[in-house]
């Protein structure tokens, strides 16, 4: 278990859950943000090492506004259909990884890929 936290924003109540549920076993804190002023909130309050939102409530112009902001803070964007489009302009943005909500596998490759997490840990 790595010893950061997350924060995860996501216009779905249910998913947002079964998103932080897949994560807490590999971090120390994952909280929950309904909207994007809670976000900055969370980030700011919990110094949270990474970011997972969801496109459908952050516009792409927001995901460069946060990763600009919070410079320090790795950001993954989920969306319920991602396809390469979406994918490129989120990473063009400055997130580090575009993929489905569910896709955990992903989301612990693309904080590994930043140095965030350890091999091992991101196994567990």
């Amino acid at each position: 278990m790595q010893s950061f936290t997350v924060v995860i924003a996501h216009s779905d109540s249910v998913a947002a859950q079964q998103l932080s549920n897949g994560l807490q076993a590999h971090f120390r804190h994952v909280a929950v943000a309904s909207t994007l002023e809670t976000l900055r909130e969370e980030i700011a309050k919990n110094r949270a090492q990474l970011a997972v939102v969801d496109l459908d409530m952050v516009s792409v112009d927001g995901i460069r506004e946060l990763c600009a902001e919070y410079h320090a803070t790795g950001v993954v964007c989920v969306h319920r259909a991602p396809d390469f489009e979406i994918w490129n302009s989120a990473v063009d943005a400055g997130a580090l990884e575009c993929c489905h909500p569910t896709d955990i596998p992903a989301i612990l490759n693309a904080i590994r890929s930043r140095g965030m997490v350890s091999t091992h840990a991101a196994a567990a």
